[in-house]
């Protein structure tokens, strides 16, 4: 009885080959991921909060993936929107069951509990699921948040730095309107050909000389030299790697591998250090 097993098993898999949009989405986003409950005792700020678990015991929760502004503290004033910040966190947190998905890491060095938030139980790990139900989600889309990525913990890191925060920046939601707009993005990352393409989308010519490029994972950094103008509608490609050349449009960064092949993140900031683009490259 196996063979007509095996050719029906053989048919199956054809036709998810041929006919990829009969077959259910991956298990990979299918699968809900494994979370804890927990009531909402208390918000410190945008990112961090008070919990009691359903085991009665008490964790202070770091929210993992982003940074919110700083609120006044130790004589220090508060940073612009630290105050939207933390009133959202007290408006869709505070008093709530929440559920918890902890991190890979699950605690820092201040023994916070590290975690995503999730405000209902999630089904799936769908962007669309992790934008209608995960708090970071929902943050960053507010612009009350930038993108913290510190390993292992970035399992969400694509939709977190792709979709949420640059919807926000584009859009010039909160932090985001304190920066002008310049039309730089890093257009692309080849983590394989170590080759990052940095595209001016603005009308006029834009002078990016000090500027800093960033391998966020492997925490390197590349400076645009003095003179480096990329002009509307150009590109400029930072090369790393042993086959890295200079040319017209094309500067060595370094001889030495720069990218992490099992993802990376780049981040361009501007000679005042301010965020302009990050771009995520999965392997």
């Amino acid at each position: 009885m196996r063979k007509p097993v095996i050719a029906i098993l053989a048919f199956i898999v054809s036709l998810s080959l041929l006919y990829p949009a009969l077959v259910p989405m991956s298990r990979a986003f299918a699968t809900a991921p494994s979370t804890v409950s927990a009531q909402v005792i208390s918000v410190f700020d945008g990112d961090t909060i008070r919990v009691r678990l359903s085991t009665g015991v008490e964790e202070t929760v770091r929210m993992i993936g982003i940074d919110t502004p700083e609120v006044a503290r130790d004589g220090n004033p508060a940073e612009p929107f630290s105050a939207e910040a933390t009133a959202l966190a007290q408006t869709r947190l505070g008093g709530r069951t929440v559920f918890l998905e902890i991190g890979a890491r699950s605690r820092d060095a201040f023994d916070r509990l590290l975690a995503y938030v999730w405000v209902e139980q999630p089904l799936n790990t769908t962007e669309a699921e992790i934008r209608a139900k995960m708090f970071q989600a929902e943050i960053l889309l507010r612009g009350y948040a930038e993108i913290l990525a510190i390993e292992p913990n970035i399992k969400y890191i694509g939709p977190f730095v792709n979709s949420f925060e640059r919807e926000a920046r584009t859009l010039r939601r909160g932090i985001w309107s304190l920066v002008a707009p310049t039309g730089m993005v890093v257009a692309s990352l080849d983590l394989i050909a170590e080759v990052v393409t940095v595209t001016n989308q603005g009308s006029t010519s834009r002078d990016i000389s000090r500027w800093v490029l960033f391998s966020d994972i492997g925490d390197q950094t590349y400076t645009f030299p003095r003179g480096t103008v990329v002009p509307a509608g150009g590109s400029i490609r930072v090369v790393s790697g042993s086959r890295a050349t200079a040319g017209p449009g094309q500067l060595v960064w370094t001889r030495s591998y720069m990218w992490s092949n099992s993802g990376d993140l780049a981040v361009l900031r501007n000679n005042a250090g301010n965020v302009i683009c990050r771009l995520w490259r999965a392997p």
